[in-house]
């Protein structure tokens, strides 16, 4: 399919497409796409994978060997020189009716349709374009055994998704090809940091490094909880001062040398990295077999009539065996729970509910969890809602996480502004501060669908209310167009999923 060292590629840009997306969402990001694509280009080139599709062949780098942007030159002709100066044929689509339709779209199949019989044979078909006509030209190519990779800006059918090999993430492209990212908020530097700050940060790094030792991690939906805890904190009302759950993580990292943030979608506290191997064998003498420890495990369950706290578990071991299990990082396992998860404890569990338990499911009740809760709370969700989910691929999270994403848009916009990427990641962590795990790319979708339904962030003061009457019309429309015919009682069931604890005033 490929050659020995790269992989060649075709780049076909509906340029009106793209830079009409992204000027509805944040018009920095239409200005950059359309000035700097020697940027972009680059990025796709040297950062997006190219292991995908069931190719695992390491490094097998991409070559763009063909750069095709249609543009309608009436309208977008000032970035026409951009293009031209990044090595791109520009393939000029003027207005063919009195509402404004061009013809790029019957360009770009009859060019990517040569491409496929060009003597070069392009391994790989990069197309920018949210428009859901080009699905049948795609699944023509797979039968032709060539990858797809697509760029969508905005809400994008299940259909055209499912038939590309690769989706490029937007906020990805936002802020690795386009260089948009940060945080509205200015984080604290150590230096401005007061030393009775400074010392309740140092404690609550040091519960931190406990229950990472314990657990393995901690997610960012779990830290309020821990926080919580400490009397400095409760009397609080703005994250000590750092004005949110990110910016208050991020310090107290800082004044850990062991722990460190993997921001990851949720992001997490844990030990920084380190390779493990069995080197601690050769430099400590009389350390326990897995066996053994095991044993020790199992006997302090069985006398236990409820989960025990894994901490409890690690100190019977440290009584038993000494100090030296410590020395040897857990017997290289890097936490204790890395180390019992390695063990063979039969029917035990290990639950990663703060602080960390162990426990016979035959004899426990599990320990209960916001995800628990979340579970729970999903058994009240109307049916139809799952079936809205995957044809549109709305968000299947329950109607109080609704509610709670839309308050917090509000709130984030009201006070900074609206800016795709920022605003996204605010709001998850603004989520995660209120106990509530829901991932950035869910949030990202609810913005962007309230974005095409015609809403405009920052023209009036966001009302949550609103904003959710604008989701649901949105959702009414991807339905329409994934072809989901909606009763009315289907429809009342599904306003009632996304708005109804809004409504409620709840």
């Amino acid at each position: 399919m490929h050659s020995a060292t790269h992989l060649r590629s075709a780049l076909f840009v509906d340029f009106d497409n793209i830079f009409i997306g992204f000027e509805r969402q944040q018009a920095e990001a239409a200005e950059l796409f359309s000035k700097n694509p020697d940027r972009w280009v680059r990025w796709l080139e040297q950062q997006v994978p190219t292991n995908y599709g069931g190719i695992e062949q390491e490094n097998l780098t991409r070559r763009i060997l063909a750069r095709l942007c249609y543009i309608n030159p009436r309208s977008f002709h000032e970035y026409r020189p951009h293009f031209i100066r990044s090595g791109f044929e520009v393939v000029d689509c003027p207005p063919l009716t009195s509402q404004g339709k061009t013809s790029a779209d019957i360009h770009m199949v009859i060019d990517m349709l040569d491409a496929l019989a060009h003597p070069t044979r392009f391994d790989e078909f990069i197309v920018f374009s949210g428009d859901a006509d080009f699905t049948p030209v795609l699944l023509r190519l797979r039968k032709h055994d060539r990858r797809t990779v697509i760029l969508a800006v905005g809400p994008t059918s299940p259909a055209y998704k499912a038939s590309s090999d690769y989706l490029l993430d937007e906020s990805l492209f936002l802020e690795n090809g386009l260089g948009i990212g940060g945080t509205t908020d200015e984080r604290k530097i150590k230096g401005e940091i007061s030393k009775s700050t400074e010392e309740i940060l140092t404690e609550i790094a040091h519960r931190l490094e406990e229950l990472v030792e314990m657990t393995g991690r901690v997610e960012a939906v779990q830290l309020p909880g821990v926080y919580k805890k400490f009397s400095a904190f409760t009397k609080s009302d703005n994250w000590l001062g750092f004005n949110s759950l990110r910016n208050m993580t991020e310090a107290v990292v800082t004044t850990s040398r062991r722990l460190t943030l993997f921001d990851e979608d949720p992001w997490w506290v844990g030990i920084r990295k380190k390779e493990h191997d069995d080197s601690f064998k050769r430099e400590i003498s009389g350390l326990p077999t897995t066996e053994e420890i095991g044993l020790v495990v199992k006997e302090a369950i069985a006398d236990s009539s409820s989960p025990v706290v894994l901490a409890s578990v690690a100190q019977k071991i440290r009584k038993r065996f000494g100090d030296k299990i410590l020395s040897s990082d857990w017997l290289g396992a890097g936490s204790f729970k890395g180390l019992i998860e390695r063990l063979d404890l039969d029917d035990l569990r290990v639950s990663p509910v703060i602080p960390g338990f162990v426990f016979d499911p035959s004899r426990h009740e599990p320990p209960e969890s916001t995800m628990a809760e979340g579970a729970r709370q999903m058994l009240k969700t109307p049916a139809i809602a799952r079936t809205v989910s995957s044809i549109t691929d709305l968000p299947y999270i329950t109607s109080s996480h609704y509610a709670t994403v839309l308050r917090e848009i509000a709130n984030e916009v009201n006070e900074n502004g609206y800016h795709l990427t920022q605003t996204s990641k605010a709001v998850r962590d603004r989520c995660a501060g209120k106990g509530i795990p829901v991932a950035r790319s869910h949030i990202e979708f609810i913005l962007k669908g309230i974005v095409f339904a015609g809403h405009r962030f920052g023209e009036e003061p966001e009302v949550p209310l609103i904003l959710g009457e604008v989701l649901f019309r949105n959702a009414l429309d991807l339905c329409g167009r994934g072809q989901l015919n909606l009763n009315q009682g289907e429809m009342e069931e599904t306003k009632r999923w996304i708005l109804g604890e809004l409504e409620r005033g709840v």
